[in-house]
């Protein structure tokens, strides 16, 4: 985090869809489709769709609409909250399609007007006049498991794109592919985001039969948003049992100005900073240390983007090419960061990847004050200590460390949690909490263990009794390649091995 500009962070949306608008127009594109043609008959016959990514802005915008255009909804969102618990779908027939997604129940509605072979426009209505048609133009489909729409705004000429899966989740080698060619079409890289199914909400993916033999998207024990407010609470208005939303999302989406997208990391720390270290954080005086020293492994359940990106950057042996080529999902969907105990010493951090760890030496300064003091491998450019503060804890499940870098004097914050799984209640303080010491909620994020890579979460008596970050079946990194193999050969895997 060295060298970064000090810059004061607004209080903008976490999904913010200024921020991430594609460069172009639509141009001869619009209307004509490229690559192999879809085939139609296929298409419609699919009963559920995934919308398994594409560029934020049309996801953001989708939910956008999934709130019936309600601006404050989207504020509530946290970014992580976006990943984990979006589940989109569609379901698809000729004249409409539904999008389902984040909750049971609700639905966006569109009429769909098939304009030719491979292209499909989705309609938006406002009392039963035609309000904005997003032309879905078929690019890239095996007509088998996928197909790929680059898409326009046929009033405002501007375009992204997103992808549609017949399962869950689709294969390193389909990302790899889908990935390269919306590069091809001139979309940028740090705006490409793939969803997965692994935290739905219960019910919010609908049933069908494959996902009933066996897809895990929408049986998460998980309850309830993760913010603990109700998604419905956020609608505008509700029709019947279906909370149908209005169209506002394309509309806002397609009405800014045309800003250029310049090619930067998805994890932009400069854009995540925090407040200056003012003053020393007040640790709480019940903190229990003897408890605190005898946790044998700890989660990093969430914390400020600056911090976890600060410790991801660390991971990766400080080296920023590596930093920069990870997309935003794989850093929620695969982070899973856990280390063993905090006791004085050296701290073990495996995350990632099996075999994967960085390292830490701990000092104890006065109770409830600790020092991480990196431990940096070959020409690792030495990030600062990290003062770590105890400013709240059950001294059952979680402590929050409010934290000061020595060399930037940037704040931060973590949490460590002795379970995978935390409670909405948790949540819920941890979040008031944060807010209270002067964090900017929009720089949250609570990461999730669902779709860890099997290996990067050891097995404990707790996790074999029913935890799954170590069991998906998922093989590698999101993106088909090693993480390992980003360091550029930094990882000496016999002294760096995790045990």
């Amino acid at each position: 985090m060295k060298g970064l500009a000090l810059i004061a962070v607004s209080s903008v949306n976490a999904l913010d869809l200024d921020q991430v608008q594609e460069a172009g127009s639509c141009g001869s594109q619009r209307n004509a489709p490229r690559g192999t043609p879809v085939n139609m008959d296929w298409l419609y016959s699919v009963p559920t769709w995934y919308i398994n990514g594409g560029s934020k802005s049309h996801l953001y915008a989708i939910t956008l609409e999934h709130f019936g255009g309600n601006d404050t909804a989207l504020e509530a969102i946290r970014e992580d909250q976006f990943y984990y618990e979006a589940c989109l779908t569609h379901k698809l027939s000729p004249g409409e399609s539904l999008t389902f997604g984040y909750e049971p129940g609700r639905v966006s509605l569109y009429t769909v007007r098939q304009a030719g072979p491979g292209v499909l426009d989705f309609i938006r209505t406002r009392n039963v006049a035609e309000a904005g048609v997003s032309r879905h133009v078929s690019t890239l489909t095996d007509n088998q498991s996928f197909v790929v729409f680059t898409n326009c705004e046929l009033q405002t000429n501007r375009r992204t794109w997103d992808i549609w899966s017949t399962q869950p989740q689709v294969s390193a080698a389909v990302r790899r592919r889908i990935e390269e060619h919306a590069i091809s079409q001139g979309f940028a890289r740090e705006n490409i985001a793939f969803l997965r199914y692994d935290s739905c909400r219960a019910g919010v993916v609908p049933n069908t039969p494959k996902q009933q033999g066996g897809q895990r998207g929408n049986r998460n024990q998980q309850r309830g948003s993760s913010s603990g407010v109700s998604y419905s609470n956020r609608s505008l208005r509700i029709q019947g049992s279906l909370k149908i939303t209005t169209m506002r999302g394309f509309e806002k989406l397609f009405g800014l100005a045309l800003l250029a997208v310049s090619s930067v990391s998805a994890l932009d720390m400069g854009q995540v900073e925090e407040g200056f270290c003012d003053m020393q954080p007040t640790v709480q005086e019940s903190v229990n240390m003897e408890w605190v020293n005898s946790v044998p492994r700890w989660f990093v359940s969430a914390g400020s983007k600056l911090h976890l990106y600060g410790a991801t950057l660390h991971h990766f042996g400080g080296n920023k090419t590596a930093f920069d080529e990870m997309r935003e999902d794989e850093f929620y969907y695969e982070n899973c960061m856990n280390h063993d105990h905090i006791d004085s010493g050296v701290l073990t951090a495996v995350a990632f990847e099996t075999g994967m760890t960085s390292r830490y030496e701990v000092k104890h300064i006065a109770p409830g004050q600790l020092d991480y003091i990196p431990i940096v491998v070959d020409n690792e450019v030495f990030p600062g200590i990290s003062h770590h503060f105890i400013t709240l804890t059950d001294n059952q499940s979680f402590v929050f460390f409010t934290n000061c870098n020595s060399q930037t004097n940037r704040k931060s914050w973590d949490l460590a949690t002795i379970d995978p799984d935390i409670s909405l209640d948790v949540v819920r303080r941890i979040e008031g909490h944060a807010i209270a010491q002067g964090f900017s909620r929009e720089n949250f994020a609570f990461l999730r263990f669902n779709s860890c890579q099997p290996g990067v979460v050891p097995n404990t008596p707790k996790q074999q009794g029913g935890r799954r970050g170590n069991r998906n079946q998922q093989r590698g990194s999101s993106s088909g390649i090693s993480y390992s193999n980003r360091s550029n050969g930094k990882w000496n895997k016999n002294l760096w091995r995790f045990s």
